[in-house]
């Protein structure tokens, strides 16, 4: 076992790296684990409009973090945006957190956030998702009810949003 190794679980075993390898030296009275490690935490990057004409730009660097879901503990990349603006009402109402899975692919009726690269920077936006075309992302929304279309070649990616019961690795 390295050194590295033994320092790390010495404290879990309430005692020395040195009483671990040698026998010798162990505490006269149990120390206290130590406190736990800090919860993972996930990167907000700012906010993700409901409405395709009131999307929004992400933002390059985390406006903040938050603690990281267990269903996304492991997520290389998992990210969270903060809804801004009614169209998904009532599923989500502006300043409602989404946590979004860049690698699994959506089925038809997950939220997703659309990303859509300009000159400007990445542009997103939260919908549902109902298929592709050959031409376009089709998706829905909730507050007018209706359709919403993003040209396919426009859409720089598409991530699902977890479910709560994702979220909590159900």
């Amino acid at each position: 076992m390295r050194g590295e190794s033994l320092s790390r679980l010495a404290p879990v075993l309430e005692t020395t790296p040195h009483w671990l390898l040698t026998g010798e030296d162990a505490p006269a009275t149990p120390r206290h684990a130590p406190p736990a490690p800090a919860a993972h935490e996930l990167p907000v990057f700012g906010q993700v409009a409901g409405a395709a004409l009131g999307a929004t730009l992400l933002s390059a660097d985390p406006v903040e973090t938050v603690p990281c879901p267990p269903g996304l503990a492991r997520v290389r990349g998992a990210y969270a945006l903060i809804v801004a603006g009614e169209s998904m009402a009532p599923r989500w109402s502006t300043g409602d957190m989404v946590f979004v899975h860049p690698h699994r692919p959506p089925r038809p009726g997950d939220h997703i956030v659309v990303r859509e690269k300009t000159a400007e920077g990445t542009r997103v936006t939260v919908k549902r998702f109902d298929t592709w075309t050959d031409r376009d992302l089709v998706t829905t929304q909730y507050n007018p009810d209706g359709e919403v279309r993003f040209r396919r070649d426009a859409v720089d990616a598409v991530h699902r949003v977890l479910t709560t019961n994702e979220l909590f690795g159900i």
